[in-house]
């Protein structure tokens, strides 16, 4: 049990990572270029909000991601009968940052909102339809990299 319990929090800090990279990309090659290079949509709330919520998951992250991996590498190191106490530990840290999920959510539906604001504003700026077109070829580019390792 206590191998099994590791691999799967071991899962768990992989996906969180990847998410956690994805969604700092989207902040440093989308949203915080739109704002600092002038762009008008760049001020627009759900852009704001968006920016906001994601800086905020990611100052969240931070201290999720530590106290999984501690919790996983103090998990290796236990013996059988101290699994609970790691268990306790372990729900202990999902109800630490509960408050991340509800974010993840807003962050879900912003990201749609925001992107329609994105598509409707890009029909009449060429140099933001042109900025959009490039961020997403980077995003496309990188993973072709990837997959042809």
């Amino acid at each position: 049990m206590t191998s099994r319990m590791i691999s799967e929090l071991d899962v768990i800090i992989e996906e969180e990572s990847k998410h956690s990279d994805q969604m700092g990309n989207i902040q440093r090659k989308i949203l915080e270029p739109l704002q600092k290079q002038g762009y008008n949509v760049g001020r627009h709330p759900k852009i704001i909000m968006l920016s906001n919520t994601l800086e905020l998951i990611q100052k969240l992250h931070c201290g999720y991601y530590k106290s999984l991996q501690a919790l996983a590498s103090m998990g290796r190191r236990k013996k059988r009968h101290q699994l609970e106490k790691l268990l306790i530990r372990i729900v202990g840290i999902f109800i630490k940052y509960t408050p991340m999920y509800s974010l993840f959510a807003r962050y879900s539906r912003l990201t749609f909102e925001a992107a329609k604001v994105l598509h409707q504003t890009s029909q009449n700026d060429y140099h933001l339809e042109m900025f959009i077109r490039a961020a997403l070829c980077f995003g496309k580019e990188k993973k072709k990299k990837k997959n042809s390792r």
